[in-house]
Parts: structure tokens; sequence; C-alpha cells
């Protein structure tokens, strides 16, 4: 017999266990690769479903905070128009009070003029006409500061509320 025919038998066992061993390990990788692949595949869709919950949850405080801001807004729009129309019955009742004052002053410098020479500008013969003069002037200019004062107190509440909004979340 020769050494090949001898030996054949056990070549051939152990190229089957070897076959077998071989089989086996690769079954186990497999295996041990769609169970580490199932794992990382719940991961992924875990962290997927997370992220959505907390765009979600993002979006829905950022839409609460737009429609906290969009009513402090309104807000402030609203208490500027009352704060211009209070200005506007303020003034109305200025005028009315300055239309007052100049119909005494008439009457009481006798509603005489000088028919003589024109001046430049209007002369004030009347302690109580300067003073009227003066006046309007001042109720004028206090209007003005009136109206930015108005606006820029407005502007700051509004400012602060939305910060208060924003700082209590």
């Amino acid at each position: 017999m020769s050494l090949l025919g001898r030996f054949a038998p056990y070549l051939v066992a152990l190229l089957l266990v070897g076959a077998g061993l071989f089989g086996a390990y690769h079954h186990g990788e497999t295996l041990a690769n769609s169970q580490w692949q199932a794992r990382w595949n719940k991961r992924d869709a875990d962290d997927q479903q997370t992220r959505a919950d907390a765009e979600a949850h993002a979006r829905v405080l950022e839409q609460q905070r737009q429609q906290q801001a969009e009513q402090v807004q309104r807000d402030a729009t609203q208490r500027l128009e009352q704060a211009r129309t209070d200005a506007a019955g303020a003034g109305a009742a200025a005028d009315g009070l300055r239309n007052r004052v100049q119909v005494l002053l008439h009457a009481a410098s006798g509603g005489s003029g000088h028919s003589g020479t024109c001046t430049g500008g209007p002369t004030v013969t009347n302690p109580g006409n300067l003073l009227a003069v003066v006046l309007d002037q001042s109720v004028q200019r206090n209007r003005e500061l009136a109206a930015v004062a108005d606006t820029a107190r407005v502007k700051g509440l509004a400012c602060e509320a939305q910060f208060d909004a924003l700082k209590a979340r």
C-alpha cells in the first residue's frame, strides 16, 4: 500500500472535521453578526425616534414662544395705540383750553388792534398773551416728548415681557 492510500482515510476525516469546525465557526460568526446587527438596528431606530420626539417637542416649544411673542407684540401695539389715543384726547383738551385762553385774552384786550404800521412779528403787549404763547410752545414740545416716552416705554415693556417669557422656559 502506498503512503497516500494509507493516510487517505485520515486525511478525509481530518478534512471533514476541519470543514465541520469551519462550518460551526462560520455559523457562530454569522449568528453573532446578525445579533449584533439587530441590536445596532434597534439602537438606530431608537435614536431616530428620540430625535423625532425631541424635534417635535422643540417645534411645540418654538410655536409656544412664537405665540407668546406675538401676544406680547399685540399687547404692546394695543398699549401704544391707547397711549396715542390718550395723547390725542389730552391734545384736544389742551387745544380747547388754549382757544378759551385766546378768547379771554382777546376779550381782555378789548379786541382792538392797531391800524398803523405792520411789524415783522406778533407784538406781545399783554403779559397774559406772552404767557399763552410760551405755554403753547411748551405744550407742543411736551406732546412730542410724551409721544417719544410713551413709545419707548411700551416697547421696553414688550421687550421685557418677551425676555421673561423666554427666561421662564
